[in-house]
């Protein structure tokens, strides 16, 4: 997680930079949530992880950013998203299929 291996003067260098290019907040918001996601990988409960992914889920949601509110796929780590904001934990099946 980049967040945390940033020093005081790090995240004013982040900031200045996101001020002076990021006047919309969309590249603020794809960080944030990538910054999320990885939470949910970082963690080794699966409880915690679960409830990662239900925040990092609830921001993609929240942002006004159309790559974040797109649809995801139908599972994903094995959160299923219904049409509404909800979301139910699913058990994963199998192995995962590799990525082509």
């Amino acid at each position: 997680m980049t967040w945390r291996n940033l020093n005081d003067k790090g995240w004013d260098k982040l900031r200045a930079g996101l001020a002076a290019g990021d006047v919309d907040g969309v590249i603020a918001a794809v960080w944030l949530d990538r910054e999320l996601l990885s939470e949910v990988y970082a963690n080794k409960g699966l409880a915690h992880r679960k409830r990662r992914l239900i925040v990092f889920f609830q921001h993609a949601a929240d942002a006004d950013v159309a790559e974040l509110t797109a649809s995801p796929p139908p599972s994903i780590a094995g959160v299923q998203r219904s049409s509404s904001t909800t979301l139910s934990v699913a058990r994963p099946t199998g192995r995962p299929k590799p990525s082509t």
